[in-house]
């Protein structure tokens, strides 16, 4: 196994490298020879699989993670918050964590440097962020200058802090935006909105958090009264463009006035959702029967019109809208075009918004396989290639947004504290839940809300991380025994979008595309780490294909399967 590391190399390009490919650099992800013809066959052979029915496990405690947050007063914020984001602060392997937290028993957000292999250390007074207060969290290079930098979401709107040497020095004049101090603001996603090559913000919008909705309640019922969201006023979101100066200014109301719309928006992102190599917005909100999803995509003119109805990403399968907290993209039915789901509240299944070859969407949560998982209470949401077999798999954080005891008071479902849930991807477009060995670190019950992607021993694997609205987070290392091997690709964009949002990539190997989109905000208020994991059969080779931000293409041929392969935007 290799050190921990983010999928930085020194080896040479080598000398069968495609002539418009010269910024890549590849290296083995195998100190051996490729596997034989029989090996291909024994996915027995991974030297850190567990036997079969075994996907993770727990290396929370071991990893010094073991932290138990207890946020009082226990809040509609508080229910809400907990996002997560795998972040490089110093430039060096291995990969950091930044939780995104409110005030409890265990403080404010922390920031977790790795120390080691799989093994981390509290670093949030160091890093400049003691009593950081925040719904969400965004980790990227923001400057260029080769470590990610951080924003945070909360009440008063985002903060933006720029990491000086390990060291975050906030920047609030960077930020330009209208907002009251007790405005909830909750996702944060980042992408070239406008098409000038820079990075832009889209800040999702909730509630005005006042302090007398509950005034008249009993002193036993002032926190569940705090949590019915429908007694706050919500509010519009934030479109942050980026100017030549470096200043972010809101420009929703020029640009995308359906984000001025009073709405409880949980859930952002920046992506092409309409396959016209435009990047477009995605609004999920909560209270789904009331407030729809939406799309905004991008016209010729520059401006965002919300076309969620004519694309079918308002509605569910069933007619019904769906409380949208997280959101990730992937080709879930092997037909080389991006999918994604969006989670919800119980009895809500996880929408499956399909992709036709007309550009646009149904959801297919009762024939995917989904509507297994509807009794619970999902929020996070991951597509990541567990058992590297090249058909993405869908995890996702649990966990009640009622305590037991409001559980019992309102008759819903529950119990609050509630186990993970895997779905495996399958020839089809099917998702069907496995059964778990006793032991797997998906069936610990918790009450999670992020969730991240990071290869936390760098053995090309994606493991997952838990952010918690109560109790413990959850490190979670990937074990199960993989069907084929990894390739990992990692894309160096050029300067001022050095991390190439946007940017497309397709691996085409046995007969098949692996397509994924750089997307800089996924899963649930927090952001995956920046490296893609494809599957590939194992002894195979692929070539590789990636389409930039600016619409220039180049491709790679012949990558053997287990390669970490590095590229750059020339």
């Amino acid at each position: 196994m290799l050190a921990c590391g983010s999928g930085n190399s020194n080896h040479p390009i080598d000398a069968g490298a495609d002539a418009g490919d010269a910024g890549s650099v590849d290296a083995s992800l195998d100190a051996g020879s490729p596997p034989d013809a029989a090996d291909a066959e024994a996915p027995d052979a991974d030297v850190d699989a567990g036997p079969p029915g075994l996907y993770f496990e727990d290396l929370t405690e071991s990893a010094g993670l073991s932290f138990d947050h207890r946020p009082w007063p226990f809040g509609l914020p508080e229910r809400l918050a907990g996002g997560v984001c795998a972040l490089d602060v110093d430039g060096a392997p291995p990969l950091d964590l930044f939780f995104a937290m409110r005030h409890g028993f265990e403080g404010d957000s922390r920031m977790y440097v790795g120390d080691g292999p799989v093994h981390f250390r509290d670093a949030t007074r160091e890093a400049g962020l003691r009593g950081v207060r925040a719904m969400s969290c965004l980790a990227f290079d923001i400057d260029g200058d080769g470590d990610d930098d951080l924003l945070v979401a909360g009440e008063g709107g985002p903060r933006l802090f720029e990491n000086a040497g390990g060291h975050f020095v906030e920047h609030a004049e960077r930020l330009v935006f209208s907002a009251g101090p007790l405005d909830l603001f909750t996702g944060i996603a980042a992408g070239d909105v406008d098409g000038d090559g820079d990075i832009d913000l889209f800040v999702g919008g909730y509630a005005f958090i006042d302090p007398a909705v509950c005034a008249d309640a009993a002193p036993a019922d002032v926190e569940l009264c705090e949590s019915q969201i429908q007694a706050y006023t919500f509010i519009p979101d934030l479109l942050l463009i980026q100017g030549d100066d470096g200043v972010f200014h809101d420009q929703a109301a020029t640009l995308a006035p359906d984000l001025l719309r009073t709405e409880p928006g949980l859930v952002v992102a920046i992506a092409d959702l309409d396959g016209d190599q435009q990047q477009d917005l995605f609004l999920g909100n909560d209270l789904g029967s009331a407030f729809t999803n939406r799309a905004l995509i991008r016209g010729s003119d520059g401006h965002f019109t919300d076309r969620a109805p004519h694309l079918g990403v308002d509605w569910t399968f069933d007619g019904n809208g769906i409380d949208s907290m997280a959101f990730s993209m992937a080709d879930l039915d092997d037909d080389g075009l991006l999918d994604f789901v969006v989670t919800g509240f119980e009895h809500q299944p996880t929408a499956v918004y399909l992709r036709d070859a007309s550009g646009n969407y149904d959801d297919h949560a009762d024939t995917v396989g989904t509507i297994a998982g509807r009794e619970s209470f999902r929020v996070g949401a991951a597509l990541v290639d567990v058992d590297l077999d090249g058909h993405p798999d869908l995890v996702e954080a649990t966990g009640h947004y009622f305590t037991d005891a409001e559980i019992m008071l309102r008759g819903v479902h529950g119990p609050e504290y509630q186990p993970a849930n895997l779905f495996l991807g399958v020839s089809g477009g099917r998702l069907v839940a496995p059964p778990l060995l006793p032991g797997d670190g998906l069936l610990m019950p918790r009450v999670s809300r992020g969730v991240s992607v990071v290869d936390l021993d760098d053995d090309g694997r994606p493991d997952v991380v838990f952010a918690p609205s109560r109790g413990q987070p959850a490190l979670l290392h990937n074990v199960a025994r993989s069907l084929g091997e990894p390739l990992v690709i990692t894309l160096h964009g050029r300067p001022p979008n050095v991390e190439a949002a946007g940017a497309h990539v397709e691996v085409h190997v046995a007969g098949r595309v692996l397509v994924r989109d750089r997307i800089l905000g996924e899963g649930y208020l927090g952001n995956f780490e920046r490296r893609f994991f494809f599957g590939v059969p194992r002894g195979s080779t692929a070539d590789v294909s990636v389409r930039w931000p600016d619409g220039t293409v180049i491709t790679r041929t012949s990558v053997p399967a287990g390669t970490r392969l590095e590229l750059n935007e020339m």
